[in-house]
């Protein structure tokens, strides 16, 4: 087991705030909003309220369509903007998710012009602080984590008496505190949070989590009892947050209780299934059929169950072959677990077709192609990676073993150098 229990984390708190799809029940949902809309006089609070009710779909575009509606009504609506701002962060991870190249300036445009109609307004400053952090991970930049923690300072220090405010601006900032490593710090924030609102499931989690990268797993686990105790279901627990038994698996394995920790693997599994069967029969989730796949996938590596995690990578790809992400988690998978190498390189050629210029493909594919003893052709692929991007080092480290293998090692030598300098750890 890998234990790459910040990753799934990641990916599960990307999916769990924005991303979802959009689906034919979306657009329905959003007709029978409009016509309710229009009986109530086309007002901008009855567009802001179709705006969260879609929002609940993770239809996201057709929630930003709402706001703009509301915002078109009332150019100083305050909530329509901050909720914009918020939905226009969830609709770009929703596109990310798929592989796509995305900006979140028009999301900071939205809280900005919130921030401009109400400076103290809390939420509007916790809403900035998420879009930040969101921004911080997906184009990688360590500088936008610290522009959300000051967002969410801010919010924390505007918020008055606002308890429920105050409660979602301490949750926010432990999360980001959390990303960057400060543990000690982030458990602080999210225990300041559980004493504001002590049913608050979202703050348990953060709280939990932060217990596990502490190494304080027997507290953890008890956090992880606590969260399911909150919960009024099942049902509802498992649509907010899928991955609670694997996280709590993972702390019972370190405690060394194993059995307890494959039933709530297990459990993890049954979940996703559950998703999957929702989703299937049409019913509304923030997360598509594609990515429940690749979710379950996800957790069977973890798990090694490394055949089936294969198996539901290619139901992914299969639902939704235009997704890069897919098709590199499946290329690595056969690659680094199955020794499945020409199939790992067909994998990254699909990759490739929808973007020849993805540098994460051709570093998987060179990688594959090494393996292979085809020493020049994953020297060509590298050097494609480094000409798309030549800050890569992982790119860099594997020219430096392929021109090694072939016989070139000044040239080796000197790439692996440019790999160390880059920050390659191997």
């Amino acid at each position: 087991m890998k234990g790459k229990i910040g990753s799934l984390a990641a990916l599960s708190g990307l999916l769990k705030s924005g991303a979802g799809t959009r689906s034919a029940l979306a657009l329905i949902a959003l007709a029978a909003l409009c016509s309710c809309t229009l009986a109530q006089e086309n007002s901008a609070e009855s567009w802001y309220k179709s705006g969260q009710e879609l929002e609940k779909m993770g239809a996201w575009q057709e929630a930003i369509d709402a706001y703009d509606q509301a915002i078109r009504l009332n150019p100083e609506y305050e909530a329509a903007w901050c909720a914009k701002c918020i939905a226009l962060s969830n609709e770009n991870l929703e596109l990310f998710s798929q592989g796509q190249n995305i900006t979140f300036a028009n999301a900071i445009q939205a809280c900005d012009r919130s921030l401009e109609i109400a400076p103290n307004d809390s939420r509007s400053w916790a809403g900035k602080g998420f879009v930040l952090y969101h921004e911080a991970i997906v184009i990688a930049d360590p500088g936008k984590f610290n522009e959300s923690l000051l967002a969410y300072e801010k919010a924390i220090e505007v918020a008055g008496s606002d308890t429920s405010a105050l409660a979602e601006a301490w949750h926010g900032k432990g999360i980001v505190l959390s990303q960057i490593g400060q543990n000690d710090e982030a458990l602080s924030a999210q225990e300041r949070a559980i004493e504001l609102n002590e049913s608050d499931v979202e703050a348990w989690m953060g709280k939990a989590l932060s217990l596990s990268k502490l190494g304080r797993d027997e507290e953890a686990v008890q956090a992880y009892d606590r969260i399911f105790e909150l919960y009024p279901s099942e049902e509802q627990r498992i649509f907010d947050y899928p991955y609670i038994w694997y996280s709590k698996g993972r702390a019972l394995e370190n405690l060394g209780r194993e059995e307890e920790a494959a039933q709530a693997y297990n459990r993890s599994i049954e979940d996703v299934d559950t998703i999957i069967g929702w989703v299937a029969s049409g019913r509304e989730f923030y997360m598509n059929l594609s990515l429940a796949w690749q979710w379950k996938g996800l957790l069977l590596e973890e798990m090694g169950r490394y055949e089936e995690a294969v198996e539901a990578l290619d139901n992914a790809t299969r639902i939704e072959p235009k997704s890069i992400r897919d098709w590199n988690l499946l290329g690595f998978l056969l690659a680094s677990e199955l020794g499945r190498y020409e199939e790992a390189i067909q994998a990254y050629d699909h990759s490739l077709e929808i973007d020849p210029e993805d540098a994460g493909a051709l570093v998987g594919k060179g990688n594959v192609l090494r393996s292979l003893a085809r020493y020049q052709e994953a020297l060509d692929a590298y050097r494609q990676a480094i000409e798309i991007y030549p800050l890569n080092g992982d790119a860099w480290h594997g020219k430096g073993n392929a021109l090694q293998a072939l016989g070139r090692r000044i040239e080796g030598d000197w790439a692996f150098q440019m790999a160390e300098k880059l920050g390659y750890e191997g």
